[in-house]
């Protein structure tokens, strides 16, 4: 049976991928975090459970957050760190991480509203966050294959995949010939497990 996490946590992949796909006008873009990301988003669900029970947070709590938060980077011209652009494609963490947590706790009912208001106006729809995500979990990606050859065969390998893929996946070829297959699994175990099962590791423990 699922988890009320395990419900949320899917929750905010589908709306994550559905307001990044509005906002840079990517219809087709799917949102495949990858464990640091997974990791962010418990981090999310154990921070804002301190103040709202989960069974009190669905799809219309979860659009309002999406809303107010999104609608922030829409006005802005500039961010603060380094100058960066609008054009610059929003990051999960500038969504759930800690500072976009503590704007939503300081925020007002009219600003609740003024966002939601904006962002329905602008065509996003809280029915949208019905519709599942389907991740194929077990495959590999030609982007995940393209980052993987970036730095294979060097010293810099594992933690350029920690930063930029699912990690270990037998599916792809360089992963098969890594010669880091034994640290990346135990990260992948350790860090989703979740993921480590669908990829047909934990039957190999058995």
């Amino acid at each position: 049976m699922e988890s009320k996490e395990d419900r949320l946590e899917q929750l905010i992949i589908r709306a994550f991928q559905y307001f990044y796909r509005r906002f840079h006008s990517k219809p087709n873009y799917k949102f495949e975090p990858k464990p640091a990301q997974i990791s962010s988003i418990h981090n999310f669900i154990e921070d804002i459970s301190k103040t709202i029970s989960v069974y009190s947070i669905g799809e219309h709590y979860i659009f309002d957050y999406f809303c107010y938060q999104f609608e922030n980077w829409l006005e802005l011209d500039d961010f603060d760190i380094n100058k960066r652009k609008t054009d610059i494609p929003v990051q999960l963490n500038w969504i759930i991480g800690g500072k976009a947590l503590a704007r939503w706790r300081d925020r007002s009912v009219e600003s609740t509203y003024a966002a939601r208001k904006k962002m329905v106006g602008l065509g996003y729809s809280v029915s949208q966050l019905d519709h599942p995500v389907e991740i194929d979990w077990s495959g590999t990606t030609i982007y995940e294959e393209i980052q993987k050859e970036q730095h294979f065969g060097d010293e810099n390998t594992l933690a350029y995949c920690i930063d930029r893929t699912s990690l270990i996946n037998l599916k792809s070829d360089f992963c098969r010939k890594c010669n880091f297959q034994k640290e990346c699994k135990e990260i992948l175990r350790e860090n989703n497990r979740k993921l480590y099962g669908f990829r047909g590791f934990e039957k190999n423990e058995k």
